[in-house]
C-alpha cells in the first residue's frame, strides 16, 4: 500500500500510524473497529479527512466529537 491504513476504534478513537510502522506493528483490534485505507496521504487529503471524520460520526458509542 501506498499510504498507511487509518484504524478508527469503536470508542472513536483514530490512529494513523506512521508509513511503515503499521508493517511491524501489532494491533489489536476489538470487534467493531473500522479500518480505512485512504486514497492519498491522509495529512493532504480533503477528502480522505472528510471520510474519516463521517466514520467517527457513524460509530454509534464514541464519546470523541471530529474536529
Amino acid at each position: 500500500l501506498s499510504t498507511p491504513p487509518v484504524l478508527i476504534y469503536p470508542d472513536g478513537h483514530v490512529v494513523k500510524p506512521h508509513h511503515g510502522a503499521w508493517l511491524t506493528t501489532q494491533y489489536y483490534l476489538p470487534p467493531l473497529t473500522l479500518v480505512y485505507v485512504p486514497f492519498d496521504s491522509l495529512e493532504h487529503s480533503e477528502m480522505d479527512q472528510d471520510i474519516v471524520r463521517l466514520l467517527t460520526q457513524l460509530i454509534p458509542n464514541s464519546t470523541k466529537r471530529p474536529r
